[in-house]
């Protein structure tokens, strides 16, 4: 079971009702995630961001009817990026085969992802226009930026010590 806090605006923005079951938060390889969107040239730019180790991958055009393998499909090719193994990826795909969304009531993240919001505008903004941005090269670069919430870890680094890798 993937559980996914979302920001009141993702929930309305995609018309999910949060679900009222009592979820346990760190249940689960990852633990539970965040999500929220933002606007960069009037594209929708959907960004899910690890609790724990604050990993972001993010998604455009998401739409109701095929969210939950999108957000899926979007985790896999992420932790692929990051050179996890497919081993790992696979064990994590199958306890996230339910996903449950919740509303964020932890600030400290929500504080995290307002930062990587910004960060990934403003790398968003270093490209000619929006049809040369390479979101794969700016999510790897949101990988390896220090943050406070972290001890100025770089979430790549905390991935991988949560998920027992060696460092490749």
């Amino acid at each position: 079971m993937l559980i996914l806090h979302c920001t009141n605006k993702f929930l309305d923005q995609l018309g999910i009702e949060p679900s009222m079951k009592k979820v346990v938060s760190e249940k689960g390889i990852l633990g539970s995630w965040s999500a929220t969107y933002f606007y960069y040239n009037n594209d929708k730019v959907f960004l899910f961001v690890n609790d724990a180790t604050l990993f972001s991958f993010t998604l455009r055009c998401l739409t109701t009817d095929i969210m939950k393998i999108e957000i899926m499909a979007g985790l896999i090719d992420s932790l692929h990026r990051v050179n996890v193994p497919l081993t790992v990826i696979e064990k994590i795909r199958k306890e996230s085969d339910d996903i449950i969304f919740t509303k964020n009531t932890n600030r400290r993240v929500v504080g995290s992802i307002n930062n990587l919001v910004y960060l990934y505008h403003y790398s968003m903004q270093q490209h000619r226009d929006r049809y040369s941005i390479n979101m794969s090269e700016i999510e790897s670069k949101m990988h390896r930026v220090p943050f406070k919430y972290l001890s100025y870890k770089l979430p790549v680094d905390v991935l991988k010590s949560k998920l027992n890798i060696i460092n490749s």
